[in-house]
């Protein structure tokens, strides 16, 4: 059984894969993080499985949208729509599906903000932020794998 779950976790243990959920789940939020270059430096330097990985690094960041929606469905009070102008429009003309885009440099979190603030489709736009994030995550690893 130890055996079987060395093989899992890698030589390196645990650790490093909370580590990449912590850092991909701050990184989804307002947070000016990158997660992708841990994800890449644990695949390319360690020895953990890729799907454990990408399982680590989604599941941080998928969390950190829906957190980042959340603030904008709670903040809906607080926050100035102009600030959110930009991503009107997407969210106007694609809805719940906007969520596509939340994994994209530097719109994608203010459209998740903005996605909870115009209350979009909580299903849809959950699932919508998973598919984009973990396709995202796939190309990244198979794109940059040594």
């Amino acid at each position: 059984m130890e055996e079987s779950l060395n093989q899992i976790l890698g030589s390196t243990g645990v650790l490093p894969l909370l580590a990449l959920f912590l850092v991909s789940l701050l990184a989804a939020t307002i947070l000016p993080l990158g997660s992708e270059l841990w994800l890449l430096f644990l695949q390319n330097s360690q020895n953990y499985h890729p799907l454990l990985l990408l399982i680590f690094a989604s599941t941080g960041n998928i969390l950190g949208s829906v957190i980042t929606y959340k603030m904008g469905e709670w903040g809906k009070k607080k926050l100035d729509s102009k600030d959110l102008e930009r991503s009107s429009k997407i969210i106007k003309k694609y809805g719940a599906l906007a969520g596509l885009l939340a994994w994209v440099p530097l719109i994608g979190d203010p459209l998740a903000l903005a996605l909870g603030y115009f209350r979009t489709h909580q299903a849809i736009t959950f699932v919508c932020f998973s598919l984009g994030k973990v396709a995202r995550y796939i190309v990244v690893m198979g794109v940059f794998s040594l």
